[in-house]
């Protein structure tokens, strides 16, 4: 049982990536002109738009053969793993001002129970995540022998 922690914990991500720092761009337009209109409000608004765009740095979706941590928080830090094989169903939206800057948001959903909805929040190119994602879950679901079974109550 040791070994496998240990294998587990020194395994290294096939990828990682981070939501965009345009998602805060409205934080950086609005702080310059505030600092003109009144120093105290404008400062308020530029000491914010510091810790959105720490917050996005701390930000990350780890990529793993079996499944995705997401990390997320500045001073409380969580994680949070969805493996692949829950995987249930995956939704690109792309808004009129994310599109402008090639931006997506990828909502997967999941039978995970401390993590029903995964969302890839502000990624560049989303077909590439929800393609790759898709490909995972259905290799190891084929792999793992699971079929997925949806159970609904209906009168």
């Amino acid at each position: 049982m040791r070994k496998n922690k240990t294998q587990a914990k020194n395994q290294t991500p096939l990828s990682v990536s981070n939501p965009s720092q345009f998602i805060n761009i409205g934080w950086y337009i609005i702080a310059t002109p505030l600092l003109l209109v009144h120093p105290m409000v404008g400062g308020l608004a530029i000491a914010i738009a510091i810790y959105k765009f720490i917050e996005v740095n701390c930000w990350s979706y780890e990529f793993y053969d079996d499944y995705i941590i997401e990390k997320k928080g500045v001073f409380n830090v969580t994680q949070e793993t969805i493996n692949y094989f829950r995987i249930k169903s995956i939704m690109i939206e792309q808004p009129l001002w994310m599109r402008i800057f090639g931006l997506s948001i990828v909502h997967v959903t999941t039978s995970e129970k401390f993590k029903p909805v995964l969302v890839f929040y502000g990624v560049e190119n989303g077909e590439i995540y929800r393609d790759y994602v898709q490909q995972q879950s259905s290799a190891k679901r084929k792999e793992m022998g699971i079929k997925d079974l949806d159970v609904f109550y209906s009168a």
